[in-house]
């Protein structure tokens, strides 16, 4: 399936992270509806100024010889992951590649990223509205031409033509997720995929915090988890 408009910004601004974070530009906060947009921030945080080694940072990916990627391109085809004590930016930037890639697989789950905040490079805040549906255990409400069983959700994601910009956040519930980027003890593995069960599963609720940032938002804490 073809990225939406929003998955393909994530991707955009994913690629500027691993471009501009040596330098010490930080991605403080990014929007994604009503209008996408992204806000970067020079810190003091550079990289010895210069670019991380790419097989200390990327030790699952298959390297190009000469142990560089030569393009974007290159990088997305290969297994990226960053290590756990990669800098704070390629983890960030890992999380926004993957929702991007995931947006479509997230919004048929009932879950719409509104904004990404990070005001400090150490963990970001994920702005997500979940809307539960009916999930496989439930029975059939009826059944296909082909005999598959369909089930009756109580939330239609938005047509992919509409992007995000059209979903009904009031018939939901928004969360503040927060992730650890910086000083991390394990890889960011797959993280879309787990916000994803987590959700289908109702188990988000027993990382349910009191928010530090004076939001009114529910905060899910996941440093410790994921």
């Amino acid at each position: 399936m073809a990225p939406s408009f929003s998955g393909a910004f994530l991707t955009n601004i994913s690629d500027a992270l691993v471009d501009l974070g040596p330098a010490g530009i930080h991605l403080t906060s990014l929007t994604l509806t009503p209008s996408h947009q992204a806000v970067l921030t020079q810190t003091d945080q550079t990289v010895h100024g210069r670019l991380p080694d790419t097989a200390d940072v990327f030790p699952l990916a298959e390297l190009p010889s000469g142990g560089r990627f030569a393009s974007h391109e290159q990088r997305r085809e290969a297994f990226w992951q960053p290590a756990p004590h990669a800098p704070a930016y390629l983890h960030l930037a890992w999380l926004l590649n993957e929702l991007g890639e995931e947006l479509n697989t997230l919004r048929a789950a009932g879950l719409i990223l509104l904004r990404a905040e990070s005001p400090e490079p150490d963990s970001v805040d994920l702005i997500l509205v979940h809307h539960p549906v009916h999930t496989a255990a439930e029975p059939p409400t009826n059944v296909s031409p082909e005999g598959e069983p369909r089930y009756q959700a109580s939330y239609q994601p938005p047509e992919t033509g509409h992007d995000q910009r059209a979903t009904g956040a009031s018939t939901g519930t928004t969360y503040r997720v927060r992730v650890q980027l910086q000083d991390r003890d394990d890889p960011l593995e797959f993280p879309a995929m787990y916000l994803r069960e987590l959700f289908e599963e109702s188990r988000h609720t027993r990382w349910m915090t009191t928010s530090t940032t004076h939001s009114p938002l529910p905060l899910v804490d996941l440093r410790s988890v994921l």
